[in-house]
């Protein structure tokens, strides 16, 4: 198994007007962690990115 850990936690509290939203990974692969931990901060870079661009579109998940 090439990833040993892949713990991943997210939390979620109020912030003024808004919500702040945070990942927190812990990854355990050996000589493999540094490529795997510069995947994840990418992947989750790339996730925040696209949750904000739906919030500022007006995305109403209640109405969906």
């Amino acid at each position: 198994m090439l990833v040993k850990k892949w713990d991943h936690r997210i939390t979620i509290d109020p912030s003024g007007t808004g919500t702040l939203y945070r990942d927190h990974v812990t990854i355990e692969a050996g000589v493999f962690t540094v490529f795997i931990w510069a995947f994840a901060q990418l992947f989750y870079r790339h996730r925040q990115r696209r949750w904000r661009q739906l919030v500022a579109s007006g995305f109403n998940y209640a109405a969906t």
